[in-house]
């Protein structure tokens, strides 16, 4: 009896594959939205130049626990099919050439861009109580001028209230 020969999957497949025909995959559905973690200088900036949606770029660092709350809420805001959001995390100990050119003085800062220009930004974590917060999505989306922002947007704020109880449960 001769000795059983083993072929991983790969090799398997490569085997009989006709060697004249290019295999390319495909999605069906379109990509809605992108997240960049911890993006390098070429990623940020090819990222915020999208001209079609909002980016909201997070300054964060990996010690900050004020950063690490916010974080996820800023996902679900960025994967929510309704808004036409992406997502850039940058880690300021690895980038501080991208934190200084955005006047990043404290942590966590969140910018929004719109067609390559910061448009909003707010300082500090999310919390459900803090009418003073950054309203980034309905203003961002709406005008592409820079401008302040007093109100915490519904979205956020709801979400915020999630993270809490999911905290406590």
């Amino acid at each position: 009896m001769a000795p059983a020969t083993r072929l991983t999957l790969g090799a398997l497949r490569a085997a009989l594959r006709p060697q004249a025909i290019a295999v390319r995959s495909f999605h069906s559905s379109i990509r809605r939205h992108e997240q960049f973690l911890n993006a390098d200088p070429a990623t940020f900036q090819k990222a915020v130049a999208n001209k079609d949606k909002v980016v909201l770029v997070d300054f964060y660092a990996t010690w900050c626990q004020p950063c690490k709350m916010l974080s996820p809420i800023l996902e679900k805001i960025a994967a929510d099919p309704s808004t036409n959001t992406d997502l850039v995390t940058v880690d300021t100990d690895e980038h501080s050439d991208l934190a200084m050119e955005y006047e990043v003085a404290a942590l966590p800062t969140v910018v929004a861009f719109k067609g390559g220009k910061p448009v909003s930004r707010f300082v500090g974590a999310l919390h459900e109580h803090d009418p003073h917060k950054a309203s980034i999505l309905p203003r961002a989306t709406a005008l592409p001028a820079p401008m302040r922002m007093h109100k915490i947007d519904g979205r956020i704020r709801r979400l915020a209230n999630q993270e809490i109880v999911l905290s406590i449960a």
